[in-house]
């Protein structure tokens, strides 16, 4: 009989994700069968912006093998900027769990992990890994820190939307904020001329040459959903070394409102003059006027603007699923 391995295990617990806090809940009803089945492990709670990264960096370098993420995407996102210094892991033979129960949680859609705590348990316990692709942004302006992120990135309208749904109180119903957030960010949008650059790939004769165009958002998708289960990009693959970029350009907002689940809810290919897609394993963007910004998002967090460049960091991180 095979002996089972017990990892050093360390559990970051976001205790007011989804506007609810589970600290009662994992001290008086999972601390116990945790401490069970997970014997060599420790956990802390989140108590600030930014703190997961400096726990999950700490705890690699303690000797943890498993860092277990529990909260939504954003605590995720710091949780994988401290997996990494300078673009390497800090210890590339630790993973990656995830138990979400943030409001959205759709990085986890991509890996067919359920919204359910006791089911991402189990998930954990068998320690099924393989390695994913991961991004990384970073900033014309050297005052705005290059930053890593996972399922996907947004600059433009998503961007503006997303100051919105952020800046609203956590306790409201996720999907409200999500809607009224959509509503009040293209109340005041306009349509930015960028310049959009990726690199030849003489394979692929989708991929643009440099282009100028009058962007409304650009997604850069590492996995296929977010906004809540919204998915426009249904073939997007986490460990291909490629993002699956879709230009949405030229659109105000009745055209906007019509072409909505076209946008959200790809089921095939977008033939439309509005939008573009395709593959690549790097892209800039760059506004053409001094007098216009470019926000953006990642994994559902409100970074940095200005002239920017995404790149793919291919199978960096170990994950369990």
């Amino acid at each position: 009989m095979k002996k089972q391995v017990h990892h050093k295990t360390f559990f970051i617990i976001n205790p007011t994700a989804g506007g609810k806090n589970i600290s009662a809940y994992w001290n008086n009803t999972l601390l116990t069968p945790i401490k069970k089945q997970f014997p060599k492990s420790d956990f802390a709670f989140t108590q600030k912006v930014g703190h997961a990264s400096l726990l999950t960096a700490k705890a690699l370098k303690e000797g943890y093998k498993r860092i277990i993420c529990v909260g939504g995407d954003g605590t995720l996102n710091e949780v994988i900027n401290g997996f990494f210094k300078n673009n390497k892991p800090i210890n590339p033979r630790a993973a990656l769990g995830i138990i979400p129960s943030g409001s959205g949680g759709d990085f986890v859609r991509s890996l067919g992990i359920k919204h359910d705590i006791i089911k991402a348990l189990r998930v954990i316990k068998k320690d099924r890994t393989k390695k994913i692709d991961v991004g990384h942004v970073s900033f014309k302006n050297k005052n705005i820190k290059p930053r890593l992120f996972i399922n996907i990135a947004e600059a433009g309208l998503g961007a503006i939307v997303m100051t919105h749904v952020n800046n609203k109180n956590r306790k409201l119903p996720a999907l409200y904020r999500y809607l009224s957030g959509t509503l009040q960010g293209f109340a005041n949008h306009k349509n930015i001329p960028v310049e959009i650059t990726t690199p030849p790939r003489p394979c692929d004769p989708a991929t643009p040459r440099p282009q100028k165009t009058n962007l409304t958002n650009l997604v850069i998708a590492n996995g296929q959903y977010f906004g809540r289960g919204m998915r426009p990009a249904p073939k997007a693959k986490l460990d291909d070394g490629l993002f699956d970029v879709i230009v949405i350009k030229d659109l105000n907002w009745l055209k906007f409102l019509s072409h909505f689940p076209e946008i959200y809810k790809q089921r095939k290919k977008i033939a439309s003059q509005f939008f573009q897609t395709f593959q690549t394993a790097k892209i800039t963007i760059k506004p053409l006027s001094k007098s216009d910004t470019v926000l953006s998002e990642l994994d559902g967090e409100n970074y940095g603007k200005g002239e920017m460049s995404f790149e793919i960091l291919p199978k960096a991180l170990k994950i369990i699923f």
